[in-house]
C-alpha cells in the first residue's frame, strides 16, 4: 500500500483552523508552513514532514494571497502578508521633568540645605538616641533627632503611624510645596492624572512588632491600626489620600533600590500618559531595637561607635562595613508640556550627570 499525505498548504496566520494545527512552523516569508504526518508502509512509526513539489502550491499561495488582501480591507484591525509594509509615523515620547523636591534627613528637612551640606562632607551619623543600646555592638546611626509635623501630618497619623510612613507624608508635601503647589493651585489640578509611588525597603516594623507584642497578652489588646500601617504600600496610600489624587498609586519594595525603582517606574506611567504628575521616591525608619540588632546579625552594620562622623566610608580601603540610616527622599515628576503650561516652579540646576535643563526644569 502506497504512503498518502497530505500535500503542504500555505495559509496566512489568521486563516488557520485551531481545530487543523498538528504542528507549525513560522517560514521566512512570514507564512505559516503546515506540517502534516506522513504515514509510512514500511513501520508501524509516524514521521513527520513538509509535502513539496505539489504542482496545486503556486495556484494556492496566490488564491491564498488574494483572499488575504480581502479579509484586510474588511477589517482594519487586521493587517494584510504583504513583502512592503506602510511606514507608520512614530508617536511623540512624552518627556519628563522634575519640578519639586522634598527629603527628611538626619542633616535636615530641606531638600536644598540636606544637598548643600553634604556637598560641605557633614555628616549626619550619630550615636543612637531612640534607645537604649548600650549592650549593642553597634551604637551609631543615621537617626532622626528631632522632626515637626505640624500642618503637614494629620495628628492621628502622627500619633499612631510609623516612622517611615510619617518621613513619606512630610517628604511628600515638602516636594509639592518646593513645586509651588499649594492647597488654591491643588484645587486647579485633574487629579485623575496625579499619582503616587513611594517605596520603603523594610515597611513599618514598628507596627509589626507592636502587634505580636499585642497578641501575646491578648487578641484584643490587637491595635485595627497594626495590618493596615504594617503594608509598604500605606505610605502612598495615605499621601493620595489626604490629596486626593486618584492616578497610579502603589509601593515598589526592592531592598536598597526601592527609591530609583520608584522613580523609574513613576516616569514611565508619564511618559505611557497614564499620568501628567507623579510623585515618586522612597522612605525608611527603621532605628529601632529589632532592626539594629537584625543587621547586627547577618554582620553587617559597623562597629566604631568612638567617631561616628568619620564612618561609613564604602569606598575607602579600610571601611567597616555600612551604617544604619532612615528619612525619606521625594521627587515631584512632571510631563514636560503640562509643566510649561502650569509653571507651578522651575528648578534651577541638575540631579545626576544625565539629566538636561528643559526650560528651567530638570529633565530625566
Amino acid at each position: 500500500m502506497a504512503a498518502s499525505c497530505l500535500p503542504c498548504t500555505w495559509l496566512p496566520a489568521f486563516e488557520l483552523d485551531h481545530a487543523l494545527e498538528p504542528l507549525l512552523l513560522l517560514s521566512s516569508n512570514r507564512r505559516l508552513k503546515l506540517i502534516s504526518p506522513l504515514s509510512c508502509n514500511n513501520s508501524n512509526s509516524t514521521s513527520f514532514g513538509i509535502c513539496n513539489g505539489f504542482s496545486t502550491i503556486r495556484k494556492r499561495r496566490q488564491s491564498h494571497a488574494n483572499q488575504a488582501a480581502a479579509y484586510s480591507a474588511s477589517d482594519g484591525k487586521t493587517t494584510a502578508v504583504s513583502a512592503k509594509s506602510e511606514k507608520v509615523a512614530p508617536e511623540v515620547k512624552r518627556r519628563v521633568v522634575v519640578t519639586g523636591l522634598g527629603a527628611v534627613t538626619p542633616l535636615s528637612d530641606d531638600a536644598h540645605l540636606y544637598y548643600t551640606k553634604l556637598l560641605e562632607g557633614v555628616s549626619g551619623i550619630s550615636q543612637i538616641e531612640g534607645f537604649d543600646c548600650s549592650e549593642l555592638p553597634t551604637r551609631i546611626a543615621g537617626e532622626i533627632k528631632t522632626l515637626s509635623t505640624d500642618g503637614l501630618v494629620s495628628p492621628k497619623h502622627a500619633k499612631r503611624a510609623d516612622n517611615y510612613l510619617i518621613y513619606a507624608l512630610i517628604a511628600g508635601k515638602k516636594a509639592l510645596a518646593d513645586a509651588g503647589i499649594t492647597e488654591q493651585v491643588s484645587g486647579e489640578l485633574n487629579k485623575n492624572r496625579c499619582g503616587v509611588l513611594i517605596g520603603t525597603a523594610m515597611g513599618s516594623m514598628r507596627a509589626l512588632k507592636d502587634g505580636i507584642d499585642a497578641i501575646k497578652i491578648s487578641h484584643k489588646k490587637m491595635s485595627p491600626f497594626s495590618v493596615p500601617y504594617s503594608m509598604t504600600s500605606m505610605a502612598s496610600a495615605v499621601l493620595a489620600m489626604d490629596l486626593e489624587w486618584m492616578g497610579p498609586n502603589y509601593a515598589i519594595s526592592s531592598a536598597c533600590a526601592t527609591s530609583n525603582c520608584c522613580i523609574l517606574t513613576a516616569a514611565n506611567h508619564i511618559i505611557k500618559g497614564d499620568a501628567d504628575l507623579m510623585l515618586c521616591g522612597g522612605s525608611d525608619g527603621v532605628i529601632i531595637p529589632e532592626g539594629i540588632a537584625g543587621f547586627i546579625a547577618c554582620n553587617n552594620l559597623s562597629r566604631r561607635n568612638s567617631d561616628p562622623t568619620k564612618d561609613s566610608k564604602p569606598w575607602d580601603s579600610d571601611h567597616d562595613r555600612f551604617v544604619m540610616g532612615e528619612g525619606a527622599g521625594v521627587m515631584l515628576l512632571e510631563e514636560l508640556e503640562h509643566a510649561k503650561v502650569t509653571c507651578w516652579n522651575h528648578l534651577s540646576g541638575s540631579i545626576g550627570t544625565s539629566n538636561k535643563l528643559v526650560g528651567g526644569c530638570v529633565e530625566c
